[in-house]
Parts: C-alpha cells; sequence; structure tokens
C-alpha cells in the first residue's frame, strides 16, 4: 500500500519540528482555498514553513521508509499514516480553528514535558468523544486496549483475530471495553504476540503459573479453555519445562473426570496450551458461598477418587489436590485440572530435588510438607479429605493461619484434630473422613479405589 506524500509530509515535519501545528494548519486550509491542485510539500516551501533542503531530506525519508514498508505493511495493511487531525477533518467533527488550537496546546505541553495525545486534547478541551476518537484510530488501523489487571491503556494496532497484547507493567491481558473512561495511553505500546489458531474471549481466572482465558478455535469455531504461562516466567527454564509437562500430561490422559487437554504450543514468545471448556465453577467459587451439604461434598470425592485411581494406575502423583484445583460443572460432577505439579511416582522429572516442597501447606499431607521423598498416592487421598473438609465445614483446614504457622504445626506433629470435626458429619461419613486424613499413611486408604468404593457404598445406602 503506497501512503499519500501530503500525509507523509506533514507528520514527518510536525514529527521533526519543521514547522508548527498551526502552520500544518493553515497549510492544509491553503491547499483547498488559496493553492488547490499544489501539493502539501509545496505549499511549506512556498509559504517558508520548510526550507528546499528540509523538503528533500523528507522526501527522501519518506522514498527510503517506502523501500522497507512492503513487510510491514503485509503484517499491518490497515495502517495508516493519515494524521488524526486530518481524519477528524474529513469526517466533518473538526474545524480547522480548533485543530489549530488543539495542535498549540499540544506544542505548549510537549515544552513542558507532557506527551498528550491529539485525541486526548480534543477531549479534555473541545468535548470530543471516547468513540469519536476510537472511530479515527480505527481509520488509522489503530485502537485502544485496557489492561485487565492494573488498568493500563495503551495505543496499539488493531489485533487480528489471533493476536493478543500484554500489560509492559503487570503482564496481565489487554482487552477491548466498551466504556473507555478516557484515552489516556501509556508512552510505549506492547507488541502483538500471535495465537496462532486461537482467538481469546474473555479472562477466567489466574493461577500460579499462567492465567486462564475463554477463547475460540479459529478453525473449528470451538469454545475452548487457553492456560497461558504468565510472561514473567517465559524465560525460565524450569517453569517452562514444568507448564509444558503439564500441557503434555492433561493431553496424554483420557479420563472423564479430568478434564481434557487439546493442544499445546511453545514459541519464543508466547507459551499455551488448550483444554476443554467447561461450564460451571471450581469448588472454591462454590464455597464462596458457603458450605456444601454433606453428601454433594462425597459425591465430588468419588468423582475425584475416580480421577486419582487413573492417575494412580498410570504412576502418577497429582501432589495439589485443592479446592480451586476441582471443577464441578452444571451437572454436579467434578473434573481434576492443574496438572503442574503432578509427578510420575516410578521416574523423577528432574524439575525437583529432595527436599523441595511443593503444593499448597493448607491440604498438604505432612509428609509432603516436611519434604519427604518418599510421598505416594496416599498423600493426594490426603489432600482431598482436607478438600472434604473445607467443603462442608465452609472453613479452611487451618483457619486463617499463615504458611509458615502451618509448617510449625506440620514440624510439631500437631495435625488437624479430626474429632473436633465430628458433628459436621454423619457418623459413617466422619469414619470416611478420619481415614482420608489420618497423619500416619499406613492408616489412610492405602490407594484411590478404596476409597471410591467405600463412598460409593456411602452414597447408595443414603443418597438424600
Amino acid at each position: 500500500m503506497a501512503y499519500s506524500e501530503d500525509a507523509q509530509i506533514g507528520q514527518r515535519a510536525l514529527k521533526k519540528g519543521y514547522i508548527t501545528g498551526a502552520q500544518f494548519v493553515q497549510a492544509l486550509e491553503f491547499k483547498k482555498t488559496k493553492y488547490p491542485g499544489m501539493s502539501l510539500g509545496e505549499i511549506f516551501l512556498k509559504e517558508g514553513f520548510l526550507s528546499k533542503k528540509e523538503l528533500q531530506n523528507l522526501r527522501e525519508e519518506i522514498r527510503d521508509s517506502l523501500e522497507t514498508s512492503s513487510s510491514s505493511t503485509t503484517k499491518n495493511p490497515s495502517i495508516s499514516m493519515t494524521p488524526f487531525g486530518v481524519i477528524a477533518q474529513k469526517k466533518g467533527w473538526l474545524d480547522p480553528h480548533i485543530l489549530k488550537k488543539a495542535l498549540e496546546i499540544q506544542e505548549e505541553q510537549k515544552q513542558l514535558g507532557n506527551t498528550l495525545q491529539l485525541g486526548e486534547i480534543l477531549m479534555i478541551h473541545f468535548g470530543f468523544s471516547v468513540s469519536q476518537v476510537l472511530e479515527v484510530l480505527k481509520q488509522q488501523g489503530k485502537t485502544i486496549l485496557k489492561c485487565v489487571g492494573c488498568g493500563a491503556q495503551y495505543n496499539v494496532s488493531l489485533p487480528k483475530d489471533d493476536e493478543i497484547f500484554f500489560c509492559l507493567t503487570c503482564n496481565d491481558m489487554l482487552a477491548s471495553l466498551p466504556n473507555l473512561p478516557s484515552v489516556r495511553v501509556r508512552r510505549e505500546s506492547p507488541k502483538p504476540l500471535s495465537l496462532k489458531d486461537y482467538s481469546f474471549i474473555e479472562k477466567l481466572g489466574t493461577g500460579e503459573m499462567g492465567v486462564v482465558y475463554k477463547g475460540r478455535n479459529l478453525k473449528t469455531s470451538e469454545i475452548v479453555a487457553i492456560k497461558l504461562l504468565s510472561p514473567r516466567y517465559r524465560k525460565d527454564s524450569v517453569m517452562v519445562r514444568r507448564f509444558q509437562q503439564e500441557a503434555e500430561t492433561l493431553i496424554s490422559i483420557h479420563h472423564p473426570h479430568i478434564v481434557k487437554g487439546l493442544d499445546f504450543q511453545l514459541t519464543p514468545e508466547i507459551c499455551f496450551y488448550v483444554m476443554e471448556y467447561l461450564e460451571g465453577k471450581t469448588v472454591s467459587q462454590i464455597l464462596e458461598q458457603g458450605p456444601m451439604k454433606e453428601k454433594a461434598a462425597f459425591q465430588i470425592v468419588a468423582d475425584i477418587g475416580r480421577a486419582l485411581a487413573h492417575v494412580h494406575y498410570l504412576g502418577f502423583i497429582h501432589r495439589d489436590i485443592k479446592p480451586s484445583n476441582i471443577f464441578v460443572n452444571t451437572q454436579g460432577r467434578a473434573k481434576l485440572f492443574d496438572l503442574g505439579l503432578m509427578k510420575n511416582s516410578l521416574a523423577s522429572m528432574n524439575l525437583t530435588s529432595p527436599g523441595t516442597v511443593l503444593g499448597t501447606p493448607m491440604y498438604m499431607s505432612p509428609e509432603q510438607a516436611l519434604g519427604k521423598k518418599e510421598i505416594d498416592i496416599r498423600s493426594d487421598i490426603y489432600s482431598l479429605g482436607m478438600t472434604l473438609v473445607h467443603m462442608v465445614t465452609g472453613e479452611k483446614p487451618y483457619g486463617n493461619r499463615t504458611i509458615s504457622e502451618i509448617y510449625s504445626l506440620f514440624f510439631r506433629k500437631e495435625f488437624l484434630d479430626a474429632p473436633a470435626l465430628v458433628s459436621y458429619f454423619s457418623p459413617k461419613g466422619f469414619q470416611i473422613l478420619a481415614k482420608m486424613i489420618s497423619p500416619n499413611p499406613q492408616l489412610r486408604y492405602q490407594n484411590p479405589s478404596e476409597l471410591v468404593e467405600e463412598v460409593e457404598k456411602f452414597l447408595e445406602k443414603d443418597p438424600s
């Protein structure tokens, strides 16, 4: 695409300080009235706004840029070099005298060290609306996106369906919002990252390693969930490998109570994997409304127990069973996800060393919390039991204690007092719970299948 010389001459002359904003507006007016048919550069020269040498330099710059622009315009064919004020004038939204005043204000602010965009000045001083500014930017192939985390705003190129931008401050996703409070933007703009075959729709939640978004497969139109490794970990080889391990494990495991993995992509700029999209809530979200009924909680235990039985069969340990890692769909059935800490119990993944503690202390087994090497699937059963405590009581197992306080309890062998929970459970329900959270692994259910069998009998006997 060839850009008009007038637009480029005017923009470059302003940027280099060869002309003032007022002179630019005056030349545009002369082009309509005094010198119709004459180029903007010639008008600048005739009126003494530019010297011959300055005009020659500008034209040489434009020729040089056009020779190298084919690759960039292929990537962003919609980007226009036409100045903001020219587009606004063509739309009939801006009087030349108003544009002149706005450019003078912009120049005054520049002298004071303040960088204000023309659209912002027009909104503050001359009644321009956000929608008008966004429409002009759209004509330029640009838009304003807002960070869903810290609220920072950026002026960026219009994103393609498979592109996403991230905040330069907090690394969260930038989104197009219908009601921007202002058009104030940061001076620097992030570059777009391509998701290739996917697009983001909205943010669903944030985890330790990254952010989960609702998205769409652009080839099939299927709605999916996309987990994106946080940009702050992108150059951390250990975190990238752990994230990749999680993705590959999820894709390889097929079970009705484990979220299905669909795809994994790793490029120098971005790392993400794709999962099936589910309608429902995590257990932690459900608990925000209060405790669950005992039977509903045990139904979740049965479902996750079946998932753990499959995990155990494959030789894995999950190591991070907790309410936020259990999803309950609209039919009330539970699925396990977030396999980032899952480890092969038979072969080391070389991602942790003996004594390294990974997981969530609130739900962790004593042997896992103490960093013992010999942890197995019984540790996951303990964590599921602690999750059961939270589901039925509505309270976290160790209340509001800090992580360091919880570790201190473990080191003193002061574990959760199961008898104190007896009033929350039926006799049989409490019997199952007490066995799940025994501090001694030998006294727990020895495998998930044994636990599931016991829970199924309990639910069949009293399914209410």
